[in-house]
C-alpha cells in the first residue's frame, strides 16, 4: 500500500503523467491525493508525511462510505492539518490582535470525530451534540492533545476529565465507565484510548443531564470555580463552536437548522464545567453570554441563521475597521508562525512596513518566493526598499502561498490580521 501511494505521489509531480495514470487509481485514492493539497500544512510535508496522510485519508474516506456518513458529519480537508499518530503538534489560525483562536483538526483524530458524531446521532437524533460543538470544547480543553494533563495531573485527555469526576463516575456506574477509564497503581486515572476520549461527551451528556436534574453532582463542584472563569470558558466554547459550524457549512455546502443550537452548545459548555468540578451555568446565564457573543459577532451569527459567505477573517475577534497604526509583532518564543495569503489579498496586504515585507520574503525560510520588477523583459529581484527606485514591483507569492514569518516581524492585514501558529 505504501509503495503504491509513493508511486501515486511521484505521478502527481507531472500533470501529463497524472492524466495518463487516472485509470490506475481508485476514486478514493484520487480524492485522497487531491485532499492532500487542501491541508493547511501540506507545503511543509515531506514524502513520508505525504504517504502517511494519504493512507490516513483513504481510511477516512472508506469509513465515510462504509458508515454512510452524511456531509454535515464530515470534517472538510480545508479544516485539517496533517499530524502523525502519537504526535501532539497542531495548527491554529487566529486574529493576531485578539485572543480567540480556531484550530485545524489534526488528521489523526478526524476518523474518530466523524464516526462517533454520526454513531451518536443515529441513536439520539436531535439530542446528540453537534460535531462542531464537541470540536470546540475539546480544542478549548486540551488543544487536541490526547496526552494532555492539566490541574497538576488531575485532568486528563481531550475532554480533560477531572479526577473527582472520574471517581464519581466509577462509583455510580463502574460497569459502564470502566470501558472508558482505568486507574494506575498511583491512583491516577487514564483514558483507555483516543476513541474513548472522543466518545466520552456523547455518553457523558445523557448521564450528566440525568444526574444534574437529581443534583447528584453537587458534591463534586467547587463553588469557587464559577463566576468569571465559567463565563469566559462559555464564551470561548460558544465562539469557537460557531466558527467551526460556519466553516463546516461553507466547505461542505450544507445549511444547519439552528433552532436548538444554543441548547446544544449549553449542554457541552456545562459538561466541560462539571467534569472539572465547577458550577454549571443557568439557562439565563448562557442566554446572556450568547447575546453578548451575538452582539460581538452579529455579522457571523446572522450567517448561521440566514445565508451568506463567512470566512475565518471576519469570524475571529470583533469586527475591525482599517487601522494602519495597528501592527502585530510576531513573538520570539521558539514557535513557528506563518500566513497563508487569502483570496483577494496580495503579499503586500500583510505588511504595514515595506522593508519588513522584504526582510520576510527574502528570509531563508521563504526561498521559493521573491519580489521583483521588470527590466527589459526580465525579472530583477528586490532585496531592499532602495532597490525599488520608485518602480512598480510584484511578487510570485499568490493567494494560497504559505509565507513563514520570522520572530520580531511586524505584520498587518487590513481585513483580519490573520497569522497561523504551529504549536507543540
Amino acid at each position: 500500500m505504501l509503495k503504491r501511494i509513493t508511486s501515486l505521489i511521484i505521478l502527481l509531480s507531472s500533470y501529463s503523467y497524472w492524466c495518463s495514470a487516472q485509470h490506475d487509481m481508485s476514486g478514493l485514492e484520487r480524492r485522497a491525493i487531491l485532499d492532500y493539497k487542501k491541508l493547511v500544512n501540506y507545503s511543509r510535508l515531506n514524502e513520508s508525511d505525504s504517504i502517511n496522510f494519504i493512507s490516513q485519508r483513504i481510511s477516512q474516506l472508506n469509513q465515510q462510505t462504509y458508515l454512510s456518513i452524511p456531509r454535515n458529519f464530515q470534517i472538510p480537508p480545508e479544516l485539517m492539518s496533517y499530524r502523525e499518530e502519537g504526535k501532539t503538534a497542531y495548527f491554529i489560525k487566529y486574529n493576531a490582535g485578539k485572543t480567540t483562536s480556531i484550530a485545524y483538526i489534526p488528521s489523526d483524530l478526524v476518523i474518530y470525530y466523524e464516526s462517533e458524531a454520526w454513531s451518536d446521532f443515529q441513536i439520539n437524533g436531535k439530542n446528540s451534540p453537534l460535531l462542531s460543538i464537541v470540536l470546540a470544547q475539546q480544542f478549548t480543553e486540551s488543544a487536541f492533545n490526547p496526552y494532555q494533563k492539566g490541574d497538576g495531573g488531575k485532568s486528563v485527555g481531550l475532554p480533560q476529565l477531572h479526577k473527582p469526576t472520574a471517581k464519581w463516575l466509577w462509583k455510580v456506574d463502574r460497569k459502564m465507565w470502566q470501558r472508558y477509564i482505568y486507574w494506575d497503581k498511583n491512583g491516577l486515572h487514564h483514558f483507555r484510548d483516543i476513541r474513548t476520549q472522543i466518545r466520552f461527551p456523547y455518553d457523558f451528556l445523557p448521564k450528566y443531564k440525568q444526574y444534574s436534574a437529581e443534583k447528584r453532582f453537587e458534591g463534586l463542584r467547587r463553588y469557587n470555580g464559577a463566576g468569571k472563569h465559567a463565563e469566559n470558558y462559555a464564551k470561548l466554547v460558544l465562539k469557537r463552536s460557531i466558527v467551526y459550524l460556519e466553516l463546516m457549512q461553507q466547505y461542505n455546502y450544507y445549511q444547519y437548522d439552528t433552532c436548538n443550537l444554543l441548547e446544544k452548545i449549553s449542554f457541552v459548555i456545562n459538561m466541560g464545567l462539571v467534569i472539572k468540578g465547577e458550577h454549571e451555568l443557568s439557562k439565563k446565564q448562557i442566554s446572556e453570554i450568547a447575546n453578548e457573543v451575538k452582539s460581538e459577532f452579529s455579522k457571523n451569527w446572522n450567517y448561521i441563521n440566514n445565508k451568506g459567505l463567512a470566512t475565518i477573517n471576519s469570524i475571529e475577534g470583533k469586527e475591525t475597521k482599517l487601522d494602519l497604526s495597528e501592527n502585530y509583532k510576531v513573538p520570539s518564543n521558539g514557535k513557528s508562525y506563518f500566513i497563508v495569503i487569502e483570496d483577494g489579498q496580495s503579499l503586500f496586504s500583510y505588511f504595514h512596513n515595506t522593508q519588513e515585507m522584504l526582510n520576510t520574503i527574502n528570509h531563508s525560510t521563504n526561498s521559493e518566493y521573491f519580489c521583483y520588477y521588470w527590466k527589459k523583459g526580465k525579472q530583477v529581484k528586490i532585496y531592499t526598499k532602495a532597490d525599488m527606485g520608485g518602480r512598480t514591483y510584484f511578487s510570485n507569492a499568490l493567494a494560497g502561498s504559505v509565507i513563514n514569518i520570522p520572530a520580531g516581524t511586524k505584520i498587518y492585514s487590513p481585513d483580519a490580521n490573520i497569522i497561523t501558529e504551529i504549536c507543540d
